[in-house]
């Protein structure tokens, strides 16, 4: 059984297959990274003091963040194609040039976001959102 907010990267070409082995439902949300030349000038930025790397290889990095009242969270967009997903949900302020909004996130839920996105700054408002957010390189 894969703990909550586990990565991991499996290499092209490898046959992968899971069968539940208990009656315990498993939700997974897998991405399928093409072939393309990985950039080697990528690198990833933390985006919160309490953000944790928990992978990184030659094509992506993933970072488990937590949002709390009073933390800012920058998500990467510095070049980097992101996709987010939340594990836990809550509601979060959102500030893009300047402009505000309230967001709120529901567990299993993904966004992309294109590199060269303006990048948020996000606090949360209700909740403790958690979120593995991947930057691809």
């Amino acid at each position: 059984m894969s703990k909550v907010g586990s990565v991991a990267f499996v290499p092209a070409g490898t046959t992968h297959m899971e069968e539940g082995m208990s009656d315990v439902p498993q939700h997974k949300i897998m991405l399928e990274v093409k072939d393309s030349p990985p950039n080697p000038g990528a690198h990833g930025t933390a985006p919160a003091p309490s953000a944790i790397k928990v992978f990184e290889n030659a094509r992506l990095i993933a970072w488990d963040i937590t949002w709390k009242p009073g933390e800012r969270v920058v998500r990467p967009t510095e070049g980097l194609d992101t996709v987010t997903v939340f594990l836990d949900g809550g509601t979060i302020q959102s500030t893009i040039n300047g402009n505000r909004r309230e967001v709120g996130r529901k567990p299993g839920e993904a966004v992309y976001a294109a590199h060269g996105t303006a990048a948020p700054v996000e606090e949360a408002v209700s909740g403790s959102p958690r979120a593995i957010v991947v930057e691809l390189k």
